[in-house]
C-alpha cells in the first residue's frame, strides 16, 4: 500500500532540485562562454622610453634653482642612477640629459629657480627643457626668471603613446 502522504515529500525534493540545478547549470554555462569581446588596451597600459634635455643660462649663480625628474632616470652621459630631484649644488654644469631606464606610462618634470636676495635688480636666468618620447621631440620650453619674479616654478606632465 501506498500512503499519499508519503509520497508528496519526494515529489516536492525533485521539484526544488529541478529548481535548484538547473540555474545553477545555465549559470555554468554562461560563466564559461567564451568571451567575443576584444582586448582593449588601457591607457595605464601604454609606455614609453622618455629623454629630457635641461639647460641652464643667464645669472645662474644669483639663483637657487631646482630639477625633479622622478624616478627611473640616468645620466645620459655616464649612466649613472640620477636623483629624483636635483638641487642647486647638484647643477653645477649648463646642461645635463637624462634617459629613462625602463618604459614608463608618464612622466613628470618640475623647474623651479628662486632669486637669491640682494643680487640686483636686472638678473635674470633661462632654463629650456627638450623632452623625447621614443626618440621623438614632443616639445620643448623655455622658462625665464627675472628680479622682478623673485622665484618662478613649471611643472610639465607627459603621457606614453
Amino acid at each position: 500500500m501506498i500512503d499519499a502522504n508519503h509520497e508528496k515529500p519526494k515529489m516536492m525534493k525533485s521539484q526544488t532540485l529541478k529548481h535548484f540545478i538547473l540555474p545553477i547549470t545555465l549559470l555554468l554555462f554562461c560563466a564559461c562562454e567564451e568571451d567575443k569581446n576584444p582586448i582593449v588596451t588601457l591607457e595605464e597600459d601604454k609606455k614609453s622610453n622618455f629623454r629630457i634635455e635641461y639647460q641652464h643660462s643667464g645669472d645662474t649663480g644669483d639663483f637657487t634653482k631646482s630639477l625633479e625628474v622622478g624616478d627611473n632616470f640616468v645620466f645620459e652621459d655616464s649612466q649613472l642612477e640620477a636623483p629624483t630631484t636635483l638641487l642647486d649644488k647638484d647643477l653645477v654644469k649648463n646642461d645635463y640629459g637624462f634617459t629613462s631606464t625602463e618604459p614608463m606610462s608618464s612622466i613628470e618634470v618640475a623647474v623651479t629657480s628662486v632669486i637669491i636676495p640682494f643680487r640686483g635688480d636686472d638678473i635674470e636666468m633661462k632654463v629650456r627643457l627638450v623632452i623625447f618620447r621614443d626618440d621623438q621631440k614632443i616639445d620643448e620650453q623655455e622658462f625665464t626668471t627675472t628680479a622682478a619674479d623673485v622665484s618662478s616654478v613649471h611643472r610639465l606632465k607627459y603621457e606614453a603613446e
